[in-house]
């Protein structure tokens, strides 16, 4: 990777990893305001409620004791004392009293001389209560009065309201939900709100100006809102934002941190990797592969471990691709050859006939150059070409002709060739023809499959019987149960390796004598 291509992505990283967990506090401190206004809202709107059910509840008590009155003859002294005995009774019912009409012809304070207008009601409720606003009883204040044929109540607006000292700017109000008339209000209201959400037993939403809870009265034909303005949201916003900005801050810190320490690594690793290749730090593990048939090791893969890594912590897979990524694979290939070289006399010495397989990677088929090295070894004492077989993936041949050139080569000197995780890539029958490949390897997430059911259970069939069509070896990877291996064994797939038979290890456990069992 060129150095001015990771610097930009490094750099990139770090903007993202400072920003990010910015935005994210400022959309938590957002979300966070908008649920505690929202459940702010809503219990002020049921304390509302609650409140206008209580004044209902009273209202409809004095109004049942009024009908046990006689509503006939004058406004005597003594009606009136009726109706003041009932008042005392009721806090929140400010006046009672007959009615003809629309006009209340007899109240606690008096006799009316032409009847205390009412006017027409504002609207009647589904249970026929006839509401009427803004009547001056006692000349001055307005009241809602809930009328019926001979009687009426009267209540204060203010009764219906809650006091909201903790919220500055807060709008509330009760309306009736069946008309969206609303008998009490403080503050701002918009009559969109009971258009769109009057008629919900329960509603939350913001119109951009006010958060507004709407709650519904299961008892009565009322609804109650409040609604928290966007001032008071905006400063509750600011509050949670100082409180995790900081934090974000601190993550985007940290996560630069580890960004930084990361782009180091990859900008030391190359040094790193070379330096191992120098110290000899890289060392050969063997997996055995085995003959499904007679149960016995047919030979083994050499598979390269850096047991001194320990402080990067990086996997094989992983530093094959930096070494890869770094330019530096034919290096790696000439030291795992070398290895071979050393590990090779010893391992046919306990295991004769049997052979080990090296890996190679893209790169090696590209430029040939493995070709020599695959020369010298053969002049290793006690190493023969049928000792030998050099494993190759799919991806190798996204330039056919120059792979194939090189196999040719490999196979003159009378070296076999694998090929690696078949079916991970996307060869048919066509092109592993044009491979001119002597063994195929069945890769691991296939062999899995066998006996599942699932969509891939069948693709270890096709893969065998391919191989068959083209008279290629099938060596199966990644066996871990005796039904796996036997499986394979009926289906002619003669050779395999995995944890079933042995993990790769150290040549000096490979080679060690199997204890009685």
């Amino acid at each position: 990777m060129p150095r001015r291509f990771a610097t930009t992505i490094a750099l990139t990283l770090c903007t993202v990893a400072i920003v990010l967990p910015l935005v994210a506090a400022l959309l938590i401190a957002r979300h966070q305001s908008m649920e505690e206004a929202g459940a702010q809202a809503s219990n002020i709107a049921s304390a509302i409620i609650h409140r206008t059910e209580a004044v209902g509840e009273q209202s409809a008590a004095a109004y049942q004791r009024l009908t046990e009155l006689n509503p006939s003859g004058t406004c005597s002294e003594a009606k009136r004392a009726q109706l003041r005995r009932i008042l005392l009774d009721y806090d929140y019912v400010q006046a009672a009293g007959y009615v003809s009409g629309d006009r209340i012809t007899c109240s606690a304070i008096g006799p009316q001389a032409d009847g205390l207008q009412m006017g027409p009601p504002a609207y009647v409720s589904p249970k026929g209560t006839r509401v009427h606003f803004g009547v001056s009883i006692d000349g001055s204040r307005p009241f809602v009065v809930l009328s019926g044929d001979h009687y009426a109540t009267a209540v204060h607006p203010d009764n219906l309201l809650v006091e909201t000292p903790s919220v500055p700017g807060l709008a509330q109000g009760v309306f009736g939900r069946s008309a969206g008339k609303v008998w009490a209000r403080d503050g701002h209201f918009d009559p969109a709100w009971l258009e769109q959400h009057g008629k919900a037993a329960r509603a939350i939403f913001y119109d951009g100006g006010y958060l507004v809870a709407i709650q519904g009265s299961e008892r009565f034909d009322v609804g109650a809102y409040a609604a928290i303005p966007r001032a008071y949201l905006s400063s509750r916003l600011r509050e949670l934002a100082l409180l995790l900005l900081p934090v974000g801050l601190a993550l985007g810190a940290a996560l630069v941190g580890a960004i930084v320490m990361f782009a180091r690594q990859r900008a030391s690793l190359p040094a790193l990797l070379r330096a191992a290749l120098n110290r000899q730090e890289f060392v050969l593990y063997y997996q055995p592969i085995v003959e499904l048939g007679s149960n016995t090791i047919a030979g083994a893969e050499a598979l390269l471990r850096w047991p001194a890594n320990k402080q990067i912590g990086m996997r094989p897979a992983l530093f094959v691709q930096a070494a890869a990524d770094c330019g530096l694979t034919a290096r790696f290939t000439e030291y795992v050859l070398a290895r071979v070289a050393i590990d090779g006399p010893r391992f046919f010495s306990r295991y004769p006939g049997c052979y080990i397989s090296v890996n190679l990677a893209p790169s090696d088929l590209l430029s040939g150059a493995v070709v020599e090295h695959l020369q010298r070894l053969l002049t290793t004492p006690g190493i023969g070409v049928h000792n030998i077989v050099v494993e190759v993936t799919e991806s190798s041949f996204v330039d056919p002709a120059s792979a194939n050139r090189t196999i040719a080569r490999i196979h003159a000197l009378g070296i076999r060739v694998a090929i690696d995780d078949f079916g991970t890539g996307f060869s048919g029958l066509s092109q592993l023809t044009q491979l001119r490949a002597d063994c195929l390897k069945i890769d691991k997430i296939f062999v899995d499959a066998i006996g599942t059911g699932s969509v891939t259970s069948e693709v270890v069939l096709h893969i065998i019987a391919m191989a068959r069509s083209l008279k290629l070896t099938l060596i199966s990877e990644g066996v871990e149960t005796h039904a796996q291996a036997e499986f394979l064994r009926q289906h002619g797939v003669a050779f395999a390796q995995g944890w079933l038979f042995g993990k790769a290890q150290p040549l000096d456990e490979l080679l060690r004598p199997a204890g009685p069992d």
